[in-house]
């Protein structure tokens, strides 16, 4: 699908993300715990471009397939 790369790397961010902000909640960083809340933000919406990019193909092949 179009869209897979995005969304692997988006799963990947969000995981990274995930671990730097528990990091930072158990150590008291509060700049490495907002870091990682912003790569997991970062990584959801790489995933929601791939799904559009899903979407958008999707739509591309129905209107083609219609018109012929």
């Amino acid at each position: 699908m179009a869209g897979e790369k995005e969304r692997m790397q988006g799963t990947w961010d969000e995981v990274k993300g995930d671990a730097k902000e528990k990091a930072g909640d158990v150590t008291k960083n509060r700049d490495l715990e907002a870091k990682g809340r912003l790569e997991k933000a970062r990584g959801k919406g790489k995933k929601a471009a791939g799904d559009l990019k899903d979407v958008s193909e999707n739509v591309k092949e129905g209107i083609e397939e219609a018109t012929h």
